[in-house]
């Protein structure tokens, strides 16, 4: 449908920042000829006995199709006029316009038709200097004892446990029986009847520890002691039915083992892809260099990012806002989940982060607008190359055909989300580039 642009009465609210409304009136000539045009379309598809295709006269059709031909001259006078009367503003919209439904007037073809539309706007704002941000790359220093301790590690994931005839230490593991006294009203689940009450179990006095503050009171322990303790569980703790308790255990020490690490010699060595004791602390020495390379790098990029994201303040589009709030509360959740939390803790988690979360999704939101629009001043963009690249790393990683992946990650959303992460990341790489960078 035409609909002239000068003849529609257009008028703008601003109802926050960030957000506005438009409500349109289109006149009653537009109406009556979108009516007409509608009632076309619908008469095209009407099939009725004893009438040609298309040829179904109109009083019959207004007769029995009203309701079909009103809706369609609606839907085409709200997408055109809508489409008009938005190319009028300045603003670019953050998502999808929302028609508000009581705002449509009754339908008459012979008056003017009015609604009003809920528009959420991306921020406007002037860009910071971005060019020449002043930062220092700290020089990169692998001590002796970093190799050694790296090494320690190594050699601990080869340790064997060894029964030794002394008290325990931190860092043993202790085959033990304990007991807890419950209070009579006290219930437990079949998940926590481990925690009650056990036989010829092993205790690591590492952490993270079986019953909480073991450690401290069997440090120093010897085989045949019982040890009597009061557990107090956290509020978090991951079965419900002991966070916050208090109870009274009795433990008895019945073996001691502790992990004993193998002697670093040049067969060892090798079993860890070196030629020898030198040739494997050379390489821990390179691998430990370039973890503290990564880490430097990636430290300069987030103050980068801080020194940027000090000089800019903006409204946000309160949708988008709310969107990647969702998100950092599902990550709370997901987090927590994989901790063992109970649910009930992780709901009250949410209660008390929900001002933090608040903040983070506000930070996220005013940087993504940050990074876009320097990307749109520096011209960066992605290639297909670089889209291609990740999907089959996508396809490989779930074992699934590029094709199949490609469908699936474009229906949920995810290819375009990939796209701005990968253009995120370009950008980031220019800032670098641009910045002012002190060696040390």
């Amino acid at each position: 449908m035409d609909i002239t642009a000068p003849l529609l009465n257009v008028t703008r609210t601003d109802t926050e920042p960030c957000c506005f409304s438009l409500q349109i009136e289109v006149p009653a000539e537009q109406v009556k000829k979108a009516y007409g045009q509608a009632l076309a379309k619908v008469r095209a598809k009407v099939r009725l006995p004893g009438f040609r295709p298309g040829k179904v006269p109109t009083a019959i059709l207004v007769k029995q199709y009203a309701k079909e031909i009103e809706a369609e001259t609606q839907e085409m006078l709200v997408n055109d006029s809508f489409k008009i009367a938005l190319g009028q503003q300045k603003d670019k919209l953050a998502l999808q316009a929302q028609l508000d439904q009581e705002s449509i007037s009754p339908f008459n073809q012979e008056e003017p038709f009015t609604f009003t539309v809920k528009c959420e706007a991306e921020p406007e704002f002037t860009l910071p200097e971005y060019k020449g941000v002043k930062l220092t790359r700290s020089a990169i220093n692998v001590t002796d004892e970093d190799v050694e301790e790296h090494l320690g590690n190594m050699l601990d994931s080869r340790a064997r446990l060894q029964q030794v005839e002394r008290p325990a230490e931190l860092g043993d593991f202790l085959k033990v029986n304990y007991n807890a006294t419950l209070p009579e009203d006290f219930e437990v689940d079949k998940n926590g009847e481990y925690l009650v009450k056990a036989e010829n179990s092993w205790m690591g006095l590492r952490e993270p520890e079986l019953l909480p503050g073991t450690i401290q009171k069997l440090v120093g322990a010897e085989v045949g002691a019982e040890v009597s303790l009061e557990v107090t569980f956290p509020e978090d703790f991951r079965e419900e039915d002991f966070a916050g308790k208090t109870l009274p255990y009795v433990i008895k020490v019945l073996e001691i083992q502790a992990a004993v690490r193998p002697e670093l010699d040049d067969e060892l060595a090798k079993s860890f892809h070196a030629e020898n004791v030198e040739d494997l602390k050379n390489r821990v020495r390179d691998r430990i260099h370039n973890q503290k390379t990564r880490e430097r790098e990636e430290e300069l990029r987030n103050t980068l990012i801080e020194a940027l994201m000090a000089q800019v303040d903006f409204p946000l589009p309160p949708t988008i806002v709310e969107y990647n709030r969702e998100n950092v509360v599902r990550e709370i959740v997901r987090t927590q989940q994989r901790n063992g939390v109970s649910e009930e803790q992780i709901r009250e988690t949410i209660k008390e982060s929900m001002d933090k979360a608040d903040q983070i999704a506000r930070q996220r939101t005013r940087f993504q607008y940050l990074i876009e629009a320097i990307a749109d001043a520096e011209g960066i963009k992605v290639e297909n190359e670089e889209l291609s690249q990740q999907i089959n790393i996508m396809a490989t990683m779930n074992r699934s055909s590029v094709k199949k992946t490609f469908r699936e990650m474009t229906q949920s959303g995810q290819l375009m989300q990939m796209a701005d992460s990968i253009r995120s990341s370009k950008t980031i790489d220019r800032l670098m580039e641009l910045a002012d960078i002190t060696e040390e």
